[in-house]
């Protein structure tokens, strides 16, 4: 699924069954940040690159922000 399906998806109409618990991830915090990244999206079933592109611009976008206003 595309991150713009995601989008479209309506929340209240998703099987939980289908969901990953949240709670059962599990992230080393002592891999680089691309490893973690890759390592949430296989523990919760979403493998494709655009996914991992775009979550790695956005957590890029987060660090110049935070950068700029410390």
């Amino acid at each position: 699924m595309t991150v713009e399906e995601m989008k479209a998806v309506d929340i209240r109409t998703v099987s939980r069954d289908e969901l990953v618990d949240i709670r059962d991830v599990v992230i080393d915090q002592d891999a680089p940040k691309e490893e973690r990244i890759k390592s949430f999206l296989q523990q919760i079933g979403k493998n494709d690159m655009d996914t991992a592109k775009k979550i790695l611009s956005i957590a890029e976008n987060i660090r110049k922000n935070s950068e700029e206003t410390a």
